[in-house]
């Protein structure tokens, strides 16, 4: 009987194993990179079974190119193409004929667009200025260290032997500028605006020197000696950062190590602004005196503060960010630090933590986000000017606090001179630096939300800036992406000069990974039934073409229909879920339901996820409803204080607005969720029997003790997910204490009467994997239907290809036992039956 059963195990799970090899290696990606300045030729990345071939691409054409083991990492001009690949080998392509030449043994290359010329450095040190048209070349054999002037006039090339040099890369004439000393390497340059001028940073396991160029050529300007003890750290110095401060001051910067504390007794003190010992890595940011001598420390005269350098005026900001154990990412306090260095003064409190302070790069302007609304600080008057509306602020406080967050961190764009643009509510804001109005409206419309794409200008980082800012470049208009409130409509737009906007593309897909140039716009469409395509549009006559399907392959996703249903809650709140049918749906039949939980899932239904891919959390929809299930995704929205109640409320009135829309068995149910869908799939079994199997995937059961508990990744107390984030309690455990034992499963397991799968990583301190092992205990205590599949050497998510297929297969197999009625499997008999 043994031997037979172990005969009908295998047949059965062998050919489960067969297609599950096959995933992953047959997925394809696709990255877009680049858009020549005319728009005739794109490129864009194809990786499959982690391998990346670059392809180049006539857009008006079939004609290509494709580089095997080549990343992102190229050049994309009107006559060439240059591209680096995984053998050390620089790809060089002549546009008018797709002429192929490659160079060998390169280890770093750059393209000097104004001099159209090409600079690498070979692993024989040899430094080589090449122009491509007629094939002439400049060498410096011996070479230590090399950087280009910003306008790429100028290289600076300093040799082995110390020797420094000036090379003219319009001309290639050279010129001895003067020798450094044996055993000093040169780490950091400081250049003027026209390259004719500059500070070099250099230094030996000792001390550090800056010298500086004097006609032609370079002379000692002075020493900060032990310069690791003056930063109090010991990081390499080549990742400071270094800053001119006007023609008088250098700044550097440095983040050094924490001081290993593994073999102390830790003494944690209730007063504390940290766990324990584990005291942050110092930040140091000193201020070097170029025409005295003197070094200050600025870290040292105001304590715990991040410090900016404004890439303009040159002031120097500073953010402290405040202990709040009640949020993720804490609030921060903006300065300016006066030009005596003595004091800092506040300029606002940001109550949004992450990326909300930018420098406006040719301005003395800075601009920061607080209180759902932009401020313009303009340092010469010392004012702040609100830049949106009461209106603009109300849009902004109804939108979740994750999308709050994504839209900060898309950055803000300015054209350095005349104005800047940022996204507020649904609307971008255009407001022109000359004061005479207040801010304009690019796109104001009350059912989509907009962003200002980053296609539009290229990120600029001038010292240590905690945000993105964009410049625009040579870009007098922008190009625009919006979703539907709803995301089940996208689109891309386009605001002229004049920034009235007019319609490029849209439909019922996802669109990114937008490219540009000035007339040609390349961009990735997908959708839940299409896969990743790259397509580009014509801004001027709007005409639209495809350039490249990925996976072409799959056949599944398009057999299968993916709607989003959306209806009015008792609350008036616009609420909905994603339906994913079966392939051959027939509306006379009635099909098992798995629910897929998970916050909002609106924002993921024309998200594209490949029959393929294997699983990190062990649920890839395609094996359910390949399978004769239907798959549904309801949106969770919460009431403060009780969101056990709340989710339970959205999954319930989900399945009843859907009976009647979709031919659901309500009597052959599941639920599924990861991590915080773990948690809330743990109280689901707790709250209702409507479901015949669960499963929980590294989710979280006893709230209280996790209350009070510790985050080893980050070693941060857990308090901050109870008020705003995932838990949304609002307030902490003794202030509210019923909300807690309400709201925490393993309180209420006396009630579950659905089988349960947990699974959790043997090493997940993301979600202690202590929670999935209390709530095993506690139903197994309470001799109730229950599973744990504990993997080792795993965390929150799977990452050994092995264990990925194991826990999909057995979620599958639990699901199909107990909603399909087939086989038991061995695993889910206890060992003693």
């Amino acid at each position: 009987m043994k031997m037979l059963f172990k005969i009908l195990f295998f047949c059965t799970v062998l050919p489960n194993l067969a297609v599950a090899q096959e995933k992953q290696a047959r997925v394809e990606h696709i990255a877009n990179d680049k858009v020549s300045p005319d728009g005739r030729y794109v490129t864009f990345l194809s990786v499959k079974d982690g391998k990346p071939d670059l392809m180049l691409k006539e857009v008006a054409s079939n004609r290509s190119l494709t580089f095997e083991g080549m990343g992102t990492k190229t050049e994309l001009t009107d006559e060439y193409f240059f591209g680096m690949n995984n053998k050390r080998q620089l790809v060089k392509v002549s546009l008018n004929d797709f002429n192929t030449q490659q160079i060998d043994g390169v280890l770093s290359y750059s393209w000097l667009q104004n001099q159209q010329k090409l600079l690498y450095l070979n692993n024989a040190n040899g430094l080589v200025l090449l122009k491509p048209d007629t094939e002439h070349e400049v060498k410096f054999e011996d070479v230590q260290f090399y950087e280009v002037s910003p306008n790429g006039n100028t290289v600076l090339v300093v040799k082995a032997s110390g020797e420094v040099l000036n090379m003219d890369s319009r001309t290639g004439g050279t010129r001895h500028l003067g020798n450094l000393d044996n055993g000093t390497r040169v780490k950091h340059v400081l250049w003027n605006k026209d390259g004719s001028f500059f500070y070099l940073i250099a230094a030996d396991a000792e001390n550090l020197d800056v010298f500086k160029q004097s006609k032609n050529k370079i002379t000692y300007v002075l020493t900060v000696a032990d310069y690791k003890k003056v930063f109090n750290t010991k990081i390499d110095i080549s990742r400071m950062q270094v800053s001119l401060l006007g023609n008088k001051n250098i700044a550097f910067s440095a983040v050094g190590r924490a001081p290993d504390r593994a073999h102390e007794i830790e003494v944690w003190e209730g007063n504390s602004d940290y766990l324990g010992p584990d005291e942050p890595a110092v930040v140091s940011f000193v201020v070097a005196d170029l025409q005295n001598g003197t070094v200050l420390n600025l870290a040292e005269c105001f304590p715990a503060m991040q410090f900016l350098v404004h890439p303009f005026s040159k002031s120097i900001y500073a953010y402290r960010i405040n202990d709040d154990l009640t949020k993720f990412i804490p609030t921060k306090t903006f300065y300016r630090i006066d030009s005596d260095y003595k004091k800092a003064e506040k300029l606002a409190e940001l109550t949004e933590g992450s990326k909300t302070i930018y420098l406006i790069p040719d301005k003395p302007y800075a601009v920061y986000f607080n209180r759902n609304n932009w401020y313009l600080y303009d340092e010469n008057k010392s004012t702040h000017k609100k830049l949106g509306s009461e209106a603009d602020m109300v849009a902004v406080h109804k939108t979740s606090y994750f999308e709050r967050f994504q839209r900060k961190g898309s950055g803000i764009f300015t054209d350095g001179q005349k104005s800047i643009t940022v996204p507020v509510g649904n609307n971008i804001l255009y407001y022109s630096f000359d004061g005479k109005s207040s801010a304009d409206s690019i796109a104001a419309t009350t059912d989509r939300t907009w962003y200002m794409d980053e296609c539009n200008g290229n990120t600029i980082y001038d010292g240590p800036i905690p945000g993105k800012i964009s410049k625009t470049g040579d870009y007098k208009d922008s190009v625009l992406r919006w979703h539907s409130l709803d995301h089940s409509t996208e689109g891309i737009a386009y605001a002229g000069a004049d920034y009235k906007v007019r319609e490029l593309v849209k439909g019922n897909f996802k669109y990114a990974q937008l490219r540009r140039s000035q007339r040609i716009i390349t961009f990735v469409r997908e959708s839940a039934q299409s896969a990743p395509e790259l397509w580009y549009v014509d801004i001027v006559t709007g005409d639209t073409g495809l350039l490249y399907i990925s996976n072409k392959h799959d056949s599944i996703s398009t057999r299968h229909a993916v709607k989003y249903y959306s209806w009015k809650n008792g609350l008036g709140q616009e609420i909905g879920a994603i339906v994913r049918l079966p392939k051959g749906y027939d509306p006379a039949k009635k099909y098992p339901v798995i629910v897929d939980v998970y916050e909002q899932k609106l924002t993921v239904q024309n998200e594209y996820t490949s029959p393929f891919a294997q699983s990190m959390i062990g649920f890839n929809y395609h094996d359910y409803v390949g399978e004769g299930y239907i798959v549904i995704e309801p949106d969770i929205y919460y009431t403060y204080g009780d969101p056990g109640g709340s989710m339970l409320n959205c999954i319930t009135e989900a399945l009843n607005q859907l009976e009647d829309k979709v031919s659901i068995d309500r009597n052959n149910m599941g639920i599924i969720g990861h991590s915080f869908g773990g948690y809330e799939t743990n109280y689901i079994v707790t709250a209702t029997d409507m479901f015949k199997a669960a499963v929980s995937g590294a989710g979280i059961a006893d709230i209280v003790n996790w209350y009070f508990s510790v985050n080893w990744e980050r070693r941060k107390p857990e308090f901050w997910r109870y008020y705003e984030e995932s838990f949304r309690i609002g307030q902490g455990f003794f202030k509210a204490k019923q909300s807690y034992l309400a709201n925490s499963p393993i309180l209420h397991a006396e009630k579950v009467q659905t089988p349960l799968l947990l699974w959790t990583g043997r090493e997940d301190y993301h979600v202690d994997w202590h929670q999935s092992v209390s709530m095993f205990l506690a139903l197994k205590d309470l001799g109730k239907p229950v599973n744990l599949l504990m993997y080792p050497k795993e965390g929150h998510v799977l990452s050994a290809d092995a264990n990925q297929k194991d826990l999909s297969l057995k979620i599958k197999q639990w699901f199909d036992y107990h909603l399909k009625s087939n086989d038991k499997q061995q695993w889910m008999y206890e060992r003693s039956n």
